[in-house]
């Protein structure tokens, strides 16, 4: 078992996802968006997609 569940203890929802929220449950469909688009302007990188990686 992973960290994670361990560290959330009772609060962690055990779902069959490969990336969770902290707690264990789905992430919402456009976190990996604006998680990508957050990763390009830190790095001072043109806008794209992340397919364009």
């Amino acid at each position: 078992m992973s960290r994670a569940p361990l560290a959330a203890g009772d609060l962690w929802e055990a779902s069959a996802y490969v990336f969770t929220k902290p707690l264990g449950g789905p992430l919402s469909r456009n976190t990996g968006y604006h998680d990508w688009k957050r990763l390009l302007e830190d790095a001072g990188v043109r806008n794209g997609q992340l397919h364009d990686a």
